[in-house]
């Protein structure tokens, strides 16, 4: 039976995944600045920087830099259309507690998971398997667009919580990984096929500096029927790290 309820959670937890955008309505913290609207760029950023919220900079850089390719290589490199894929779902964290606050929850009585989801801006709050005493996991979700791993965190800290962390997509596919070299930024952009989603057994990688406000093409490389080239060095870096992990963590 446990193992039955793992998996009804996790299909709960796929399921969640799959919905639209939940924080189209981005929340900017700097309130000198515009509204951030590329959920794109955002996403990118939020990952990238590892910052709970993306830095506004760096949203701009990503922003302006795929842009910036896209018009000059939308034709002759298509992979180029390819749009940055989360590793996971941003504002959202699934979160274990114990008998104590389980009980507290359910009766609405003041609690320290109550103080922090004020704190923390949480919008909504819901067991994954309805009132299970075997299985105490609530999700959470927050205003704005948060990184989980950040807000996970946090979560750990109060008292009653036994587990936080952030809610995985499931699966395999394409994407752009964004990465700093000097001077810049880089682009690896992969076109994944051949059993994806359960996992891409061929890719077509694409890769672009950006350096001085300046584009670079550096080449393409299909797995399936190219040598490595010379620039996979550098330009796996960012694709190991967002397929792999660990998340990058934010700059001190």
């Amino acid at each position: 039976m446990r193992n039955a309820a793992w998996i009804y959670v996790l299909a709960v937890m796929f399921a969640v995944a799959c919905d639209d955008d939940p924080v189209s309505n981005h929340t900017n913290t700097d309130k000198t600045t515009p509204p951030l609207v590329d959920q794109e760029a955002d996403e990118a950023a939020l990952w990238l920087s590892g910052e709970i919220t993306s830095p506004l900079a760096l949203y701009g850089t990503i922003q302006s830099d795929l842009a910036a390719i896209r018009a000059d290589y939308a034709v002759s490199v298509p992979n180029v259309s390819i749009k940055f894929r989360p590793r996971w779902m941003s504002s959202m964290i699934i979160v274990g507690v114990d008998d104590d606050l389980r009980k507290k929850i359910l009766a609405h009585e003041p609690n320290a998971l109550q103080e922090m989801n004020r704190t923390m801006g949480a919008t909504e709050m819901e067991w994954t398997i309805r009132d299970r005493p075997d299985f105490p996991f609530v999700s959470i979700r927050f205003e704005g667009r948060k990184h989980p791993q950040r807000l996970a965190d946090v979560y750990r800290t109060v008292r009653g919580v036994t587990s936080a962390g952030p809610n995985h997509y499931a699966g395999d596919g394409s994407s752009v990984y964004p990465w700093p070299v000097s001077g810049g930024m880089s682009y690896l952009f992969r076109s994944g096929f051949d059993d994806c989603p359960a996992g891409c057994l061929y890719s077509i990688f694409s890769y672009f500096r950006r350096v001085n406000g300046r584009t670079e093409y550096m080449g393409s490389f299909d797995t399936r029927f190219d040598k490595v080239p010379a620039w996979w060095t550098e330009a796996q870096t960012a694709y190991n790290v967002h397929t792999y992990g660990p998340d990058p963590v934010p700059a001190n």
